[in-house]
């Protein structure tokens, strides 16, 4: 279950994590930093001495207001490859969730990932029609992770690894992705859970514990701020 303060750590989110657009790049950087709000966003000015509900709450609506891109679970993977284009914003090819840079692909090779799974409570509107939640992915990665939560500890303890795609840093942006969607979409019924074995009906994902330590681990790499700013 989520506890009643869990949503504080959401503030690093995939929708608070913006700065100007960079050339994605294949390095892997870390930080022990827990907030990637930009200096000098004043739209992100928030009480921080709420918690739980009302602080949840609270970051729920700024993010409401600052998205301007919104469309349907089907055009998810045309808006997903032009948030991700490379080399330029002209290109026909893209990075596919879950890597960097150093591989590039079409949409051809590419279907909608829900990072939260639809079987777990993102469906194909609300949530499920968000482009920071649904995300270009190599198909084949995409059917190896199947609606298991993230975390290390194997598909046979229902968690899989972004990072065994081949770029560890993807931890990071599957990370900010979820508690993104745990956020925007709480009153839709989205909370966070260290148990992998929830039922899918509770609509959780997680694992918590190790979403909150990639967070902090893996900053944003180059291409994550350029699909966040392309898509905010």
């Amino acid at each position: 279950a989520t506890s009643s303060n869990t949503s504080i750590s959401t503030t690093t989110s995939s929708s608070a994590t913006s700065s100007s657009s960079s050339a994605p790049s294949s390095s892997s950087s870390s930080t022990t930093s827990s907030s990637y709000i930009p200096s000098g966003d004043t739209t992100w000015n928030i009480n921080i001495s709420l918690r739980g509900a009302e602080f949840r709450n609270a970051l729920q609506t700024i993010m409401a207001g600052k998205r301007t891109r919104t469309t349907s679970y089907s055009n998810c993977l045309s808006l997903g490859a032009k948030a991700a284009a490379y080399p330029n914003a002209n290109s026909s090819t893209f990075v596919p969730f879950y890597h960097d840079s150093s591989k590039l692909a079409t949409q051809g090779e590419c279907n909608r990932e829900h990072t939260w799974p639809n079987s777990r409570g993102t469906g194909t509107s609300g949530p499920g029609a968000d482009p920071f939640i649904i995300r270009p992915t190599l198909t084949s990665e995409n059917s190896d992770r199947g609606n298991n939560f993230y975390g290390t500890k194997g598909k046979a303890n229902k968690e899989w690894d972004p990072a065994s795609c081949g770029f560890e840093a993807a931890r990071g942006e599957s990370a900010r992705v979820i508690l993104y969607a745990a956020t925007m979409y709480y009153k839709e019924g989205l909370s966070l859970s260290n148990n992998p074995n929830d039922s899918t009906n509770l609509k959780t994902m997680g694992t918590l514990s190790t979403l909150l330590a990639w967070n902090t681990t893996y900053a944003p790499t180059p291409i994550e701020i350029q699909i966040n700013n392309y898509l905010s």
